[in-house]
């Protein structure tokens, strides 16, 4: 019995040390991929300009960019990071002698269970040190093409809101404004919507973005102006209709047209005409004039449709108009006779 013992229990001493002699084990916990790029040196390869155009408040802000090829290299880094597992010393001394006195006592017990209860037998407080690092190796490389936009500095611009063009250039930053209030002064008529082209030619290459403002941001930017004339303004006004003369047959159309010359020295500003008429077809629509600089006539309109059921009647028509300073035109009248 003696024979068959020793073994055994040698067996078990010499794996109790082997698993308490490890002072360290490594693992790899997991594998990662990044990518390092670098700049080969060398002039960007012109592609295209970028334009870009916003309206904010009474102004067109115009952004001009140019967007061009670099080459770099790509290098792939591939980081291991790994976990060391270091025992320390006083408690490998106790461990070991703990395990030894295991074995010899409880010879009987089988491999297996004696690795699952050598854990248990370690102190609770001082277990081991975990230790983290990582290990870095390059991987292929490879050369590619990056896009980059950079501002355009000095670029020629070319805008044309509705009939009229102007010129100009972009400053250091790439940007240029565009004041709508002295574009929409030029105009002889307050118009329903402005269309605004703008285009830019950067090197041998153009870029052109078109903007469309609806007639509501169009008065808002009129009634924006403000001033103190050095000289009085001196307004006078007249009415008329577009197609009918003044007699209309119901079912049919018409535009009331308002003109207003500024016969004075100064400028007239936020002008405006309010429509009096005993009808809800007309009554209190306004006729929006804006700024009205000397020597100028400005004109505005107000579509109207008479009804096919309506009875014949002659309507009195009457603009009363108001001016920022107080310079308001004299209210001018005229007739709208409808004919069943």
């Amino acid at each position: 019995m003696q024979n068959h013992l020793r073994p055994l229990i040698a067996l078990l001493t010499a794996i109790a040390f082997l698993i308490t002699s490890c002072s360290w084990t490594k693992e790899i916990s997991r594998r990662t991929v990044r990518v390092e790029k670098e700049q080969i040196q060398g002039e960007p390869e012109f592609d295209k300009p970028d334009l870009g155009l916003k309206y904010e408040g009474q102004c067109i802000k115009i952004i001009t960019q140019g967007r061009y090829f670099i080459k770099v290299k790509e290098t792939d880094i591939e980081e291991i990071h790994l976990r060391e597992k270091k025992m320390k010393q006083k408690n490998q001394d106790e461990l070991t002698k703990n395990v030894l006195l295991f074995g010899i006592l409880t010879c009987g017990v089988v491999l297996v269970l004696a690795i699952i209860i050598i854990p248990m037998l370690q102190p609770a407080d001082e277990i081991s040190d975990f230790r983290y690092y990582t290990e870095t190796e390059r991987a292929k490389e490879r050369i590619v093409k990056e896009e980059i936009t950079i501002p355009a500095k000095d670029v020629p611009l070319v805008v044309k809101v509705n009939d009229f063009e102007l010129s100009f250039k972009s400053n250091h930053d790439g940007k240029a404004e565009l004041n709508l209030l002295p574009v929409i002064n030029k105009f002889g008529t307050i118009p329903n919507e402005l269309k605004v082209t703008c285009t830019a030619k950067i090197r041998d290459k153009t870029a052109t973005e078109e903007l469309t403002i609806p007639e509501i941001e169009v008065l808002k930017i009129v009634q924006f102006e403000t001033g103190r004339p050095q000289l009085s303004p001196n307004l006078a006004a007249s009415i008329n209709f577009e197609k009918s003369g003044g007699t209309l047959q119901a079912g049919d159309s018409d535009k009331l047209v308002v003109a207003v010359t500024n016969k004075g020295g100064g400028e007239a500003y936020q002008l405006k005409g309010t429509v009096l008429c005993p009808d809800p077809i007309l009554d209190r629509k306004e006729v929006i004039f804006g700024r009205v600089d000397p020597g100028r006539t400005k004109k505005g309109s107000v579509a109207f449709e008479v009804p096919k059921e309506y009875p014949s009647k002659t309507l009195p028509i009457e603009i009363h108009f108001s001016e920022y300073n107080k310079y308001n035109p004299e209210p001018v009248e005229i007739y709208l006779r409808i004919v069943p």
